[in-house]
């Protein structure tokens, strides 16, 4: 199967998250992918996190849309596949 990326993997794919505290407004993410059936071994990718303390900054709303994947994505869902 392969996602949006195009990146591969295997009905066997298990992805561990992990999220480290470093301070009040740092965070550290971790994900660790293993899958035997694509990689010769686990990976892992780590990136750091900021927030950013803005006095103007705003949430903003999100319309959620059902079903959106189906109509954008709808050639790359395995469902679709010939």
């Amino acid at each position: 199967m392969a996602g949006r990326a195009g990146n591969y993997a295997s009905n066997q794919l298990t992805v561990t998250e992990r999220f480290t505290l470093q301070g009040p407004n740092h965070l550290t993410y971790a994900a660790t992918l293993d899958d035997p059936q694509t990689f010769t071994r686990p990976w892992t990718i780590e990136m750091p996190l900021y927030r950013i303390v803005d006095p103007d900054a705003q949430l903003l709303e999100h319309k959620c849309v059902p079903f959106a994947d189906q109509l954008l994505y709808k050639d790359l869902l395995e469902t679709n596949r010939k």
